[in-house]
């Protein structure tokens, strides 16, 4: 998922990063603001937000949660989604991952 062109350590890497996960598994939710405590950092997090929704135009925004099950199977792609929630709270803990149906099947083998 490295963006094209952009390689580690560039300043806009990190920017690169969040344009790609907001093409795959966006829209970034207004309740991630809460993350950052509000103030300054909330209004930066905004700032940020809106750039990379200004900057990935539509056409390129390809949910995985849509992928057919001719791309993948229903449960990799529900185990994926799973753990690329970009809110910590509300992604699985490592144990709850492990704990998962998805390694009981095909998916974990």
């Amino acid at each position: 998922m490295t963006p094209r062109g952009v390689t580690f350590g560039d300043e806009s890497y990190d920017f690169h990063i969040l344009m790609q996960y907001f093409k795959y598994f966006g829209p970034f939710l207004p309740r991630y603001a809460e993350l950052f405590g509000g103030g300054e950092a909330e209004n930066e997090l905004e700032l940020v937000i809106q750039c990379v929704f200004d900057n990935v135009p539509e056409s390129e925004r390809k949910p995985f949660s849509l992928v057919s099950a001719s791309e993948l199977s229903r449960e990799d792609r529900d185990f994926v989604c799973k753990i690329m929630k970009l809110d910590p709270r509300d992604r699985p803990t490592a144990k709850e991952l492990l704990q998962d149906k998805w390694f009981e099947g095909n998916g974990g083998k």
